[in-house]
């Protein structure tokens, strides 16, 4: 009788401690948190409603498809296209209303169809990676041309046209993240760590105690890199003159140096800066150990790192894409419902109701409601203003859910990078009386970084 295999019997795995990347994928439920939301919320709201009051004190600026003609056509005609534009505006040939929006109104349009395009991109797994080292740039598509066009062109059109608007609004929305930001991944660092959740007023206590840190941690690489531009700027000034133009050239290797020193601040800078606020969140640490922190992970796992971000995007752009799915069917079945025995129309031949609330459409949640149609119907016009003001909240929830989402995944990425770089537990995280009064769990003493036993095992290798 031949001798049987050896079978080995497998009862459980722990697939979190075999793959501690699948971590990753409990950011969603963690993103859902009410608490988070609530914060993410607050945050978009306040950017957005900062935005428009910009496009009050600046007022109207943008021609219709300026933006869109910058990203498309070249700057010699771009240049001469706005300088027909507002010459014909001055000479009122554009007619007696004035046709250009707001700044703000022009940017967040891209930007939401650039966002758009990202998710579609991440989803289908189209990177553009190959078509971005080709040169395409900005005609790469895929997820890097989405984030080129988000996060360089138009800033950059900014900088070149509005300066002013742009140093003003980026101060608004950095200040904006670094407090609600902040206190998001406070809420995901206890969360992913101890399973505990304290109050969203707890983590913006813990964050308000150490906002200039918050506020210093992303600007703090930026003046060193500065400065050292300013550096090489200076001893760049020795080749206006004879003899010193040839003491700079045989030194010209040190400013080298400084300018591969310069390339790093800034490379850590753009793809560590999203690890400052969770290595703050977890340690309980100033910005400059965060940076330190935030740097040495990524340049020491660059790879891992990559990885964990391309997950992120796919991830996330998946359950963006239900989560939208949730707030689309969520309004149509409130317009179904609500208007089924709404059986008056307008003076225009409209259903009231339509006119108030014009059906929602899967990908363009934003919908423009057609004033004319309510003219003549009385306090029309005022229900409509309401139920716009109440139907923006609901969509508002899914840049919210983004928002929380994205912090998230940071702070799973950097208890991920830590434990792969210094061996820390990923249930090793900074405690202080507060969170012990707020969550009922706590019981291990206050102000120092404590593992909580009952997750000891869930973080292990």
């Amino acid at each position: 009788m031949p001798d049987q295999p050896n079978r080995v019997c497998v009862e459980r795995v722990d697939w979190l401690a075999l793959f501690p990347f699948l971590h990753l994928f409990r950011g969603f439920r963690m993103a859902l948190h009410p608490g988070k939301l609530l914060l993410a919320l607050l945050m978009v709201l306040g950017v957005y409603l900062g935005g428009l009051g910009l496009d009050l004190i600046w007022g109207p600026r943008v021609h219709p498809g300026e933006l869109d003609r910058y990203l498309t056509r070249s700057p010699q005609d771009y240049a001469q296209w706005v300088q027909w534009m507002d010459d014909a505006a001055a000479k009122g040939d554009l007619g007696r209303s004035d046709p250009r929006q707001g700044i703000f109104q022009t940017i967040l349009e891209v930007e939401l169809d650039a966002f758009q395009r990202l998710v579609v991109s991440a989803t289908s797994l189209n990177f553009g990676v190959t078509e971005f080292l080709a040169g395409q740039g900005l005609q790469s598509g895929g997820v890097l041309g989405s984030l080129l066009t988000m996060i360089v062109i138009v800033p950059g059109w900014l900088y070149r046209t509005h300066p002013g608007f742009l140093a003003v609004f980026l101060l608004w929305a950095f200040l904006l993240t670094a407090l609600f930001g902040g206190a998001i991944s406070r809420l995901a660092a206890l969360q992913a760590c101890r399973d505990e959740r304290i109050s969203p007023f707890a983590a913006l206590r813990f964050v308000g105690s150490r906002y200039p840190w918050f506020v210093l941690a992303p600007v703090i690489p930026l003046v060193v890199a500065l400065l050292l531009g300013l550096g090489l700027a200076l001893a760049g000034v020795l080749f206006n003159w004879r003899v010193t133009d040839v003491l700079a050239s045989l030194l010209f290797g040190l400013l080298l140096l400084g300018g591969v020193a310069i390339a790093l601040t800034l490379i850590g800078l753009v793809l560590g800066s999203s690890l400052l606020f969770p290595a703050m969140a977890v340690e309980g640490a100033d910005a400059f150990d965060a940076i330190s922190r935030a740097f040495n992970y990524l340049l020491g796992r660059p790879w891992r790192f990559l990885f964990y971000w391309a997950t992120m995007l796919v991830y996330g752009a998946v359950t963006y894409l239900f989560v939208g799915l949730m707030v689309y069917f969520s309004l149509w079945t409130t317009k179904a419902f609500v208007g089924w025995w709404v059986f008056s129309d307008t003076p225009a031949g409209v259903n009231r109701f339509d006119a108030i609330f014009p059906s929602p459409r899967l990908g363009e949640l934003m919908y423009q409601v057609d004033w004319s149609a309510l003219e003549g119907t009385g306090t029309g016009s005022v229900a409509a203003v309401l139920v716009l003001v109440w139907v923006k909240l609901v969509i508002a929830l899914l840049p919210a859910f983004a928002v929380s989402f994205y912090f998230c995944e940071q702070t799973w990425i950097y208890l991920l990078l830590r434990r792969w770089a210094d061996g820390a537990e990923l249930d090793e995280v900074y405690l202080e009386s507060g969170d012990a009064q707020d969550s009922p769990a706590a019981t291990e003493p206050p102000d120092k970084l404590e593992p909580a036993a009952s997750n000891s095992n869930a973080g292990s290798s």
